[in-house]
């Protein structure tokens, strides 16, 4: 276990981001105040990021330091590298993701231990796009030489940067967009129906909720190019004959298996986007 030490913060911080992924439940019909005022929804999310950062930074970076310090035969760069990717993706996508998925509780101003707005979904994203960020510093650990270890680091800044813009931006879009729709959600007692989707081809379904097909296939499909072509040879150096990075060596397996990671990434991310755009029945 002790190989894991150094990874304390991180683990912390992903677990945080995991968690915070349901907090506009909580907050019923206050959400209308960043509604009401010109640049509120930029306000608004930037705010809460900057909130999740502030808490949760101080904490990860504390924990990083005593894992260092109490493994200190463990090499301590990939916790270091990959800290700043979760930390820039656990502020905003769990913002986004709580947009996205607004789970209401019975009564915002007394919740209690019962009252969990947070659903399985919501942490599986908002985790999901911690771990994807993670991959490029991994990625220069993983495969680069050991003369690029110094760029780790700095490739996990750089991808807690564009998962934090990235974030920022869907959430953003979403409560821009869409505020009405979510200060509704968060003010019911109950959860808002949702698409029925039918369980065999329907050509009429499909024709009349193009957006909800494309977002379904979109977020299944997604996931191969991201998991086995990307992550399990990037991390685990798996190799079989349908990868497309195992017929490749060096730089360029790397290349590979990264790009389709990106490839993946862009996919679900449009998926997300299309679901949170998808037609909703009416409420009677």
């Amino acid at each position: 276990m002790t190989i894991l030490t150094p990874w304390a913060g991180v683990l912390a911080a992903l677990w945080a981001a995991a968690m915070s992924a349901g907090l506009v439940g909580l907050d019923g019909t206050a959400l209308w105040m960043p509604l009401t005022m010109p640049g509120g929804e930029r306000a608004e999310v930037r705010g809460r990021a900057l909130a999740l950062l502030l808490l949760i930074t101080p904490i990860a970076l504390l924990l990083t330091v005593a894992g260092v310090l109490a493994a200190p035969v463990v090499d301590p760069l990939p916790a270091l590298s990959v800290l700043p990717a979760v930390l820039g993706a656990g502020a905003t996508v769990p913002v986004w993701v709580s947009l996205l998925r607004v789970r209401p509780v019975p009564d915002p101003r007394h919740p209690t231990a019962a009252d969990n707005p947070t659903d399985m979904i919501s942490v599986l994203v908002a985790s999901g796009a911690a771990v994807v960020a993670s991959s490029v510093p991994m990625a220069v650990l993983v495969w680069g030489s050991e003369g690029l270890r110094w760029i780790a680091p700095l490739a996990g800044l750089a991808a807690g940067a564009a998962a934090w813009w990235g974030g920022a931006w869907l959430a953003d879009d979403r409560l821009a967009n869409r505020g009405a729709e979510v200060l509704t959600a968060a003010g019911q007692h109950t959860r808002p129906p949702e698409t029925p989707i039918p369980m065999r081809w329907d050509a009429d379904w499909h024709r009349e909720n193009r957006t909800t097909a494309w977002a379904l296939g979109l977020l299944t499909v997604g996931w191969i190019p991201v998991i086995p072509q990307g992550l399990m040879v990037l991390v685990f150096d798996i190799s079989g004959g349908w990868i497309v990075a195992s017929h490749l060596d060096g730089g360029a397996r790397t290349g590979a298996a990264a790009a389709m990671v990106a490839l993946g990434g862009a996919m679900l991310l449009a998926g997300l986007v299309l679901w949170g755009r998808r037609p909703r029945p009416a409420v009677n």
